[in-house]
């Protein structure tokens, strides 16, 4: 069965070392990458004037939030992870 990426962030084995490594190299700088574009996204839609309410702007900031979520949740598994290990 395939997970999602944000069961990565949450549920990856910490035994697993091709897993950890998957988080770190390749999904921590894609869920940075898609912040980036989510944060530039924002300012344009606040430019041309839509406000916090707005659905659009919305979608983009609470999907911001989400990946910033998985970075900090994946981050706290790494971490806890090498503590174990030391």
């Amino acid at each position: 069965m395939r997970h999602n990426d944000h069961w990565f962030a949450r549920h990856f084995a910490t035994d697993d070392f091709t897993t950890r490594e998957h988080v770190q190299k390749t999904l921590i700088p894609r869920w940075q990458a898609a912040i980036a574009e989510n944060e530039q996204a924002a300012a344009y839609l606040r430019k041309v004037g839509r406000d916090e309410t707005d659905p659009l702007l919305a979608t983009v900031v609470a999907e911001t939030a989400t990946l910033q979520g998985n970075i900090e949740a994946a981050t706290k598994r790494l971490t806890e992870t090498e503590r174990a290990a030391q």
